[in-house]
């Protein structure tokens, strides 16, 4: 996995490497944070103390993370307004605009989508190794 500060080239790179298109690439980091969290102890310029969650639906498996991205709302802490000194804090939102929030638009749009292909690329993930 790239690390949040590295560059969205070089996410999409990391990705396309492990045979993901950046849509695809898009979708798992959607996925990933649904249920994810960030810890200070190994992200302290993230979150200054405890454990931040990406989403704050975390009890259910949702498109939470795409309708807070879309409607601004900023939640998950990597899903920040871009600030050169903590590039790190913006990862999911340069990686969810790489093709022009398309994608996590659409997730946001419709629940069924989002569960649809969040699944079907965990599987490939799952199931080619990616």
């Amino acid at each position: 996995m790239p690390l949040p500060e590295s560059s969205t080239e070089s996410h999409i790179q990391t990705f396309a490497r492990m045979g993901f298109s950046k849509e695809e690439m898009i979708t798992l980091i959607a996925a990933g944070h649904t249920i994810g969290q960030v810890h200070a102890n190994v992200n302290p310029r993230i979150v200054s103390s405890g454990i931040k969650a990406f989403d704050d639906t975390r009890t259910a498996y949702d498109n939470h993370v795409a309708l807070d991205y879309v409607r601004d709302i900023r939640t998950n802490p990597l899903a920040q307004v871009y600030d050169p000194a903590f590039p790190e804090r913006s990862s999911d939102s340069r990686i969810f605009a790489s093709d022009g929030n398309v994608t996590i638009s659409r997730y946001a749009a419709s629940s069924d989508a989002y569960m649809s292909e969040t699944g079907s690329v965990l599987l490939k993930m799952f199931n080619e190794g990616g």
